[in-house]
């Protein structure tokens, strides 16, 4: 469903999934030290399991 006042025929479906850019660096470093710990299991904080599980 377009806007009001849009014609979806005039829409050409465009989206941007260009990866040629520089991470920024806490990203890195965040990478870097889950690479140096050799543990490559999903984690949850738990913050994330207790609004996942709320006990009470």
């Amino acid at each position: 469903m377009a806007p009001k006042g849009i014609n979806l025929g005039d829409i050409i479906p465009m989206w941007i999934a260009d990866m040629d850019f520089k991470a920024p660096p806490n990203v890195i470093k965040a990478l870097q030290e889950k690479i140096d710990s050799q543990m490559y299991t999903n984690q949850l904080s738990d913050y994330a399991v207790k609004k996942t599980y709320p006990i009470g």
